[in-house]
């Protein structure tokens, strides 16, 4: 009981993780967006991160 109370915590606290990465990583993106960086390359970094992203809270 308690290995699995501490596996959910681990859990939460990694999911909490890669959504704070994920929008540090987002906002980093905008940014360079803004100062005008391609769009389509900023298309494409946003779909592999929200694969990264899906694929890490999933496991």
């Amino acid at each position: 009981m308690i290995e699995k109370h501490c596996d959910s915590n681990y859990k939460y606290s990694h999911e909490k993780s890669a959504k704070s990465f994920a929008k540090a990583l987002c906002k980093a993106l905008d940014i360079k967006q803004r100062i005008g960086q391609n769009s389509q390359l900023h298309s494409f970094t946003a779909s592999q991160l929200h694969s990264f992203t899906a694929s890490q809270l999933h496991s």
